[in-house]
């Protein structure tokens, strides 16, 4: 009787489907689909039978699955499987294990604001830590520290800081003493102990650096900002806010980015800077969103209700902040209830109901002073300091500024310190019994205050004020100065403010009547100047010398002559050929219509010209030096002025200048004056025709430069041609499968021909999309070593484990999976290339282990025990700048000296626009014969609009716009229209360092008519008109040029921020 088979069991089919799904859960993280791989680990746990034998790697899924779900801001879910963890038997979950995972749930709840919670948690875990594992002890004490410096509980979180110090710390790695320096600093800061507070951030800060955790660094980043705002440095704290948002966004830690844009929000609308406020608040509501932190999302909407309600718009104020009150009413913390409050008390203000919301804020300070909370009692007396202030309720505005300033004084709190003191003097300032004397020192004292602090809407204010007090003081001057600075602050946040809010910000009734007294000041300041001959003088010197066409030079000079001595007319001679020309008229007749004035000015000239000596007269007909001219002919002259031009003791000209109706109008002054001006003209003309003279030489020399560089270029391109035709990689248009014959590609072809044949290190740099994989396989298809094998890796793509295993291999049983022995990239590249793509993003182990591989060239597999020799040709390649790198230390600098012993650059596509249509042929080509069809041919209208283009994805962008384009069109030819549909004109045009000069010169001239236009908007803010003035065009052409080159988005200031 046959033996009956035995089926496989259940369990080993089960573990089969485990594996499977772990498998493609670890491809889709080395893919960055992250989404993906929590599913595949969620199907692995769910097909791992629940027994005994398998807890081992249900344990490692949890712990992988929670991991990604913090990095991808799934709070809620990274909770529940926290928890599960917890669920685990006590013989898979070692005390360690289970102090870590109280203390991650711990740090979670407090990013959602459940203090009270999170504080319960940590202490669960520091029971599980206390007295066995002393790091993990002191992060927890830490963390509850911070838990009960939100509670209020300010005492007892020193008491925690104090017991963290207590403990060995000498087996502390850097990530865990940076995480509980970060911590503490935290605590210090939120009692007061600013210096302390930023020590312990410093340390941090190292700590981190030192194992190269951006995440960490941003965090301590932002918290350092919290305590330089609590000391006034406003500024200081958006600077290391936008740079720890910037390192945030690096790491695209969700549970991160919304705080970090929350406050970047909130301290830009603090100094007046609207736009970025706006866009901060919107992306933190996103990210925020996302991770479920829903105190902190009440805050913004309440963040973006002030923003509205200061900007004029009351209807979207309100609708902001009935979303937060709606979110206050699900909360049950204290600060939900005093926010409920104070916007209901704003709701009712925007409503009319100003006594009804002073009435709701009373009551919301009563809480809070027994509460104890003093930035949040801050808060809300500020904001009834303004609701007393609109409604003139003075002398209740200055009570509420009192206790403003009285509590920050107290807590050392600048920023709200500067606000109740302006808030004061504002009040005082309008209350009839303070006296003018008392007024200004209140206003000088509040603006003392802001020299510490920047609160730009209290400074105009307050400068307006003090203005008006000079002003019915009779002080012009210093009225004229405050009003001045409140004017020049306006306007610099008004370019700060969105474009839709600037009609009803403009509305501020203060603003109105600073713009009144502004125009009161002016007109009283214009009429109160006197002439001043001496500042007449030197502005009409300033006039001629400006100008270098001596043309416009003579015009400018006679005009300005003119006005000078209050002449009716003047004319200006030069002496050319030993005759007198006249170059230039103001004020009178043509000299042809009176032949006979005409010719006694030309005899006054020639008589001034001879003798050198200037000729006043205050009636020509009867001036006896004229009578041999006038005894024959009646000119009809009075007065007249004539003075020599003379340059370097010669006399080159004169400038006359007369009135025919009045007798005496020039005097002995206006002599002087003419004869000083008449120098300085001189002088103006010889440099003016010495600049002519030197431009047509420039131009002559200019032009034979041309022609030898042409000749030059020639030669070059001659031996260049003859170089590649004698190389192995050569090619028509390019080199070694690379398309471009630009200057920078010849440089880069010259560079891979020197280094084919030697064996060191090369190192390839470029933006991503460059095509620095072809350079590597140029360098090795053209060398010594193309019939050997070459082999490509990103280093990018793979962590660290899955990269050492591809790189040097592993033998059979090395870990789970490994079946069989596998050979890595560098033994399979015996002989050979090998290339290493993004190698800046090498962890710093990998770093040292590709180092000793360099420097013995040798290597060891995973789980082997033999060395391997080898004999690779190592080229590396990085879109980041590894220099850099060093001196942030993620990058190793001994590993750097090793990689680049050649550095080969190449520049992005921008920089050599020339070889597009070379690339876009190459690329019609390929993808014609692989789709077996003829290729596409480019109008040159659409190839002028891909020129235009600044290709920030570089050679693979554009292949895959190619691809695109040809797809998509139906026809043999390829128009501008086709282009403008599929790439667009509001995306970036030509804003590199590209060579115009090597563009037809249409494509050329609308580049630049196209940039020139773009610079002319940004420079007025949007407005056409300005933009018009300023470039000397008309306002419609400016319209149409804006039409044609898409550039209606320009107008609005806000789309290039």
């Amino acid at each position: 009787m046959p033996r009956k088979r035995q089926s496989r069991p259940k369990t080993t089919r089960t573990v089969m489907n485990y594996v499977s799904a772990l498998k493609a859960a670890k491809r889709c993280e080395a893919r960055k689909s992250l989404d993906m791989a929590l599913d595949f680990y969620s199907s692995a746990l769910s097909t791992l039978p629940d027994d005994k034998s398998h807890g081992r790697m249900r344990l490692e899924i949890l712990q992988r699955m929670s991991e990604l779900q913090q990095d991808t801001g799934r709070t809620d879910e990274a909770l529940e499987t926290f928890n599960a963890i917890l669920s685990l038997p006590d013989d898979l979950l070692p005390a360690r294990l289970a102090a870590s995972a109280y203390e991650k749930i711990g740090v979670l709840l407090t990013t959602q604001g459940k203090f009270s919670e999170a504080n319960a948690v940590l202490e669960k875990g520091l029971e599980c830590a206390a007295g066995m594992f002393p790091v993990i002890e002191a992060r927890l004490l830490a963390r509850i520290a911070r838990a009960q410096m939100h509670l209020l509980n300010k005492e007892r979180a020193l008491g925690y800081c104090e017991r963290v110090m207590q403990l060995p710390l000498e087996d502390a790695s850097p990530e865990d003493l940076g995480a509980i320096k970060n911590n503490l600093g935290v605590v210090y800061g939120e009692t007061g102990r600013y210096e302390k507070a930023l020590d312990a951030y410093q340390a941090a800060l190292e700590m981190f650096r030192q194992v190269g955790d951006q995440h960490g660094v941003a965090s301590v980043y932002n918290n350092m900002a919290y305590c330089h705002w609590r000391e006034g440095r406003q500024l200081k704290s958006i600077e290391l806010l936008e740079e720890g948002y910037s390192l945030t966004k690096k790491t695209a830690s969700a549970s991160l980015l919304g705080p970090s844009a929350y406050n970047l929000g909130g301290l830009c609308a603090e100094v007046a800077q609207y736009r970025k406020a706006f866009d901060y608040l919107k992306q933190a509501l996103d990210y925020l969103t996302r991770i479920g932190a829903s105190p902190t999302v009440r805050n913004c909407y309440y963040r973006l209700g002030n923003l509205y309600k200061q900007l004029g718009k009351p209807v979207e104020a309100e609708a902001h902040y009935v979303k937060a009150m709606e979110l206050c009413d699900a909360e049950k913390d204290k600060d939900a209830r005093y926010l409920h409050s104070e916007m209901s008390a704003v709701i009712d203000f925007m409503h009319g109901l100003g006594s009804k919301a002073i009435e709701r804020l009373d009551s919301a300070i009563l809480h809070s002073r027994e509460a104890n909370d003093n930035e949040q009692l801050c808060f809300i007396l500020m904001r009834k300091a303004s609701f007393c202030t609109t409604i003139g309720r003075w002398s209740e505005t200055v009570e509420v500024a009192d206790e403003v300033t009285r509590l920050a004084s107290k807590h050392n709190r600048r920023v709200f310190q500067a606000h109740g003191v302006a808030a004061k003097a504002i009040a005082r300032a309008n209350m009839s019994e303070a006296s003018d004397d008392e007024r200004l020192a209140l206003l000088e004292n509040a603006l003392g205050a802001l020299r510490d602090v920047v609160l730009p809407e209290w400074f105009w204010r307050l400068n307006y004020k003090i203005g008006e007090i000079y002003l019915r003081r009779g002080d012009v001057k210093e009225a004229s100065a405050h009003i001045r600075r409140a004017v020049d602050v306006l306007e610099r946040i008004m370019l700060r403010v969105p474009e839709e809010f600037l009609p009803t910000y403009r509305k501020d009734p203060d603003m109105v009547l600073l713009r009144k007294l502004q125009l009161q000041l002016e007109s009283k300041l214009e009429a109160d100047k006197k002439p001043n001959p001496a500042a007449r003088l030197l502005e009409a010197t300033k006039s001629v010398n400006a100008q270098l066409s001596s043309n416009r030079l003579f015009e400018v000079a006679i005009e300005r002559a003119v006005q000078l001595v209050n002449a009716q007319r003047g004319f200006l001679l030069l002496i050319e050929k030993n005759k007198m020309h006249v170059k230039a008229t103001c004020g009178g007749a043509s000299p042809g219509e009176n032949e006979s004035q005409i010719g006694l000015i030309e005899f006054i000239a020639r008589e001034v010209a001879q003798t050198g000596r200037a000729l006043l007269t205050a009636d020509a007909g009867q001036d006896h030096r004229l009578s041999l001219f006038t005894n024959i002919h009646n000119p009809g002259l009075l007065s007249v002025l004539c003075v020599p031009l003379s340059a370097r003791g010669e006399i080159t000209g004169v400038l006359y200048v007369d009135n025919r109706f009045r007798r005496g109008a020039f005097t002995g002054e206006h002599l002087d004056t003419l004869n000083a001006f008449a120098d300085q003209v001189a002088l103006a003309i010889e440099n003016a025709l010495l600049y002519r003279e030197n431009l047509a030489q420039q131009k002559k020399l200019s032009r034979l430069t041309k022609k030898l560089q042409a000749k030059l270029r020639n030669h070059e391109k001659k031996i260049e041609e003859l170089e590649r035709s004698t190389h192995p990689g050569a090619t028509r248009n390019g080199f070694a499968g690379m398309v471009g014959e630009s200057q920078p590609m010849q440089k880069v072809y010259a560079m891979i021909r020197r280094v084919a044949d030697i064996a060191v290190p090369v190192l390839i740099q470029g933006e991503s999309g460059t095509g620095k994989e072809l350079v590597a396989r140029a360098i090795h298809s053209t060398g010594n070593r193309r019939n050997k094998p070459f082999v490509a890796e990103n280093c990018a793509a793979l962590p660290e484990p899955l990269l050492e295993s591809e790189l040097f291999g592993y033998i059979k049983g090395a870990f789970t999976g490994a079946d069989r022995d596998k050979k890595g990239l560098f033994e399979l590249a015996n002989g050979g290339t090998l290339m290493l793509d993004e190698v800046g993003d090498m962890s710093p182990g990998m770093q040292a282990k590709l180092l000793r591989v360099l420097q013995e060239g040798r290597f060891r597999p995973v789980g082997g025990k033999e060395l391997v020799q080898v004999n690779v040709r190592l080229v590396t390649a990085s879109n980041k700048n590894l220099a850099e790198l060093v001196k942030e230390r993620l990058f190793r600098e001994d590993l750097l000296y090793r990689l680049n012993a050649i550095t080969i650059t190449v520049v992005p596509l921008r920089e050599r626009r020339e070889d597009i249509p070379l690339l876009v042929k190459a690329f019609a080509e390929e993808i014609a014969a692989r789709d077996e069809r003829r290729p596409v041919t480019f109008e040159p209208d659409a190839m002028r609009r891909i020129l235009m283009y600044d290709w920030p994805g570089n050679i693979r962008e554009l292949r895959n716009f190619i691809e695109k384009i040809i797809v998509v069109s139906s026809g043999a030819t390829i128009t501008e229209s086709h282009v403008e549909e599929n790439l667009g004109l509001a995306r970036p045009m030509m804003s590199g360092s590209g060579s115009l000069a090597e563009l037809p010169f249409k494509s050329a001239k609308d580049i630049f008519v196209r940039n020139y236009i773009r610079a002319a908007l940004e420079r007025s803010a949007g407005n056409v008109s300005k933009a018009a003035r300023a470039s000397e065009l008309d306002r419609r052409y400016v319209q149409r040029l804006i039409k044609k080159f898409g550039l209606a988005n320009d107008r609005n200031p806000s789309s290039h921020n």
